[in-house]
């Protein structure tokens, strides 16, 4: 016994009773599937006029929940951007702690009804200020299976949603079902420093050496889009095929004026402004600075007061149809006038629809309608080309602008049209066909438009001086105009606008049990502990009186009255070892006296405690004989 006490006391610290069933009881079940990681694109962020818009934090750790079954800011509602609606949205930003919207699989197979209701939706995201994380993710056959098993998950737990679960089910449910942890951990969103909006302008000089004094023609295409997400903003139809269509006529007509007998009289200017969907700030900006210019000698200078005609370009993908949009009617003999008849003519040879649309200027609104009103609102001649009939049209700042929804033969139909026009009003000719040798080229067209539209094009991202893509657009115009690149600064007291960083982070994606759980966990554990320490104490006491009721050899006092409650007649054989006497001897006179005199003087008085005993075993001849049996030799009294 001795041993087994050391034992435990030695060799089995209790801090192992502890500490196993802890970490048991914190071992991750299907520890390999744990975690997942996804890309996540941030809603759009911009100040206007010290006007704030979209989502202004960035980072969350919180239990994701459905869109059915969230209650509190401790959740973040993950679900799928079809099933989002507006009264959703405005919910989930005023009462939840973060939103995660799965885009579809193919855009192209929503139903009308769906379409609506997204394009309603990023209306609203894009119009106010939203104080919580809102992120987009790309569709995934993990995270749609996620989604899924949330669905199933917080439906199953939430009793008021789940009518046919019991009470102890749903109970049972809520504390042992796994559940999701979403965590992005990304810096707080700050405005980006000496953001500047970049203006590319390249220009073909006219015939003659006073071509500085000869007038200008100027076709504009903002090369910006917006969508409710900046790293989602592809624009391919706005305005990306504007600049597609910029890049070929600069291309087409660069030879032309390569020429002394095809060089026209007319200087053409091409211009790719940032900030289109800022209110056209580019074109605001670059108007101003021409005001000022008085620099004549520089080839790719122009003077406002020599521009003749501004056409804009915008959205012309959609259809083969072909929109004038003017601030007002044109009179008859003007430039402007001339085009459009001109352009209707083309059109009508072509088999193509043709409808000039009036729109007055509405300078209450803060964004223009069309990037025209810049340029008309200086009394310069000025329309835009589009295929779509309103400028409110979905498709200028959606996610579905991608190049997968695009019909190549519809950009290079109105491609042709839109150069032949020109060339018939720079050259004089109503009746004929002028671009019978060079002509608008599809591969080269698709080509850039295919480069275009691969490169998200929000302003926070091209606000870097050293941009990508503005870097080869102004490469690309180089080869065949004399250019220059300017940026566009925000004023630093009163900023007209403002960029903020943190466009995408990293989604993690945590498999826990829920919150719930750990409240229950604790205080398993406590109680745990609690048994486990009263357990111990009991333990011990046991093996102290397994310790004692196994000496009576080495008591003497314990072997007596051990043989004086016995009622056994066979002899008592009893271990005693020659040194267990004085070992115990302090004991045993502690509890009898010195010698074992108050035992004596008992016995001689006859006690009451010891006489009955003792008459008992000489009844039974207990006393006689008494063997002691030791390592050595056996003593009979």
């Amino acid at each position: 016994m001795d041993e087994i006490y050391e034992f435990f006391k030695n060799f089995l610290p209790t801090s192992i009773l502890l500490t196993f069933p802890i970490l048991f009881l914190l071992v991750p079940i299907q520890y390999s599937h744990a975690s997942n990681e996804f890309s996540s694109y941030r809603m759009q962020q911009f100040n206007f006029y010290g006007v704030s818009h979209g989502c202004r934090s960035s980072s969350f750790s919180l239990e994701a929940k459905s869109i059915k079954t969230w209650k509190t800011s401790r959740h973040c509602v993950i679900t799928r951007l079809k099933d989002l609606t507006n009264y959703n949205f405005l919910d989930i930003a005023q009462q939840a702690g973060a939103l995660l919207i799965m885009l579809p699989k193919d855009m192209s197979s929503l139903s009308i009804d769906e379409r609506s209701n997204i394009i309603e939706l990023e209306k609203t995201m894009l119009s106010q200020e939203v104080s919580i994380p809102v992120y987009f993710l790309l569709w995934n056959k993990i995270l749609q299976s996620i989604i899924n098993n949330v669905d199933i998950l917080t439906a199953s737990n939430d009793v008021s949603y789940n009518k046919k679960e019991t009470a102890t089910e749903a109970l049972f449910n809520s504390v042992f079902a796994m559940g999701y942890q979403m965590v992005v951990n990304a810096p707080k969103p700050s405005p980006i420093l000496n953001a500047h909006i970049p203006i590319i302008q390249g220009k073909l000089s006219a015939y003659g050496s006073q071509s500085t004094m000869s007038s200008t023609i100027l076709i504009v295409a903002h090369y910006d889009s917006q969508s409710v997400a900046p790293e989602l903003s592809y624009g391919t139809d706005s305005n990306g095929s504007g600049v597609a269509i910029i890049l070929e006529l600069a291309r087409l007509f660069s030879k032309l004026y390569s020429k002394t007998k095809t060089q026209p009289k007319y200087n053409l200017v091409f211009l790719l402004p940032g900030g289109g969907k800022l209110s056209y700030l580019g074109s605001k900006k670059w108007i101003e600075e021409q005001a000022e210019s008085t620099d004549q000698n520089d080839e790719a200078n122009v003077l406002l007061q020599n521009v003749a005609l501004v056409m804009c370009l915008d959205s012309l993908l959609s259809s083969k149809t072909l929109n004038a949009h003017v601030s007002k009617p044109p009179k008859n003999g003007t430039i402007i006038s001339r085009f459009l008849q001109e352009l209707k003519n083309v059109a009508s040879e072509e088999s193509t629809e043709y409808q000039l649309i009036h729109k007055k200027i509405n300078l209450a609104e803060q964004i223009l309608a069309w990037e025209h009103e810049r340029y008309s609102m200086k009394r310069i001649p000025a329309f835009t080309l589009s295929s779509l009939q309103s400028h409110k049209d979905y498709r200028r700042t959606s996610l579905f602008d991608t190049k997968e929804e695009i019909d190549f033969n519809n950009l290079y139909h109105n491609a042709k049209i839109i150069a032949e026009t020109l060339a018939r009003l720079m050259y004089g000719f109503s009746d004929s066909k002028v671009l019978t040798t060079h002509k608008v080229e599809f591969d080269s067209l698709k080509y850039n438009l295919e480069f275009i539209s691969s490169h998200p094009r929000s302003m926070q991202i091209l606000s870097d001086k050293d941009n990508t893509l503005v870097v080869s657009l102004y490469n690309i115009m180089s080869r065949y105009l004399h250019c220059n690149l300017t940026f566009l600064y925000a004023e630093k007291n009163d900023p007209e606008f403002v960029f903020f960083d943190v466009t995408k982070a990293t989604l993690h994606i945590y498999s826990v049990k829920p919150a719930v759980f750990d409240l229950v966990l604790t205080c398993i554990i406590a109680i745990y502990l609690t048994l486990v320490y009263y357990m111990i104490q009991i333990f011990m006491q046991i093996l102290l009186i397994l310790q004692q009721d196994f000496s009576y050899a080495a008591e003497g006092i314990n072997v007596f009255d051990f043989l004086m409650s016995s009622s056994s007649q066979n002899t008592q054989n009893i271990g005693f070892g020659p040194d267990d006497g004085k070992k115990f001897r302090k004991t045993f006179e502690q509890k009898y006296g010195h010698k074992g005199k108050n035992l004596i003087e008992s016995m001689g008085q006859g006690s009451s405690n010891i006489l009955p005993r003792l008459k008992k075993a000489r009844k039974f001849g207990i006393l006689t004989p008494i063997t002691f049996i030791t390592n050595n030799l056996s003593l009979k009294p």
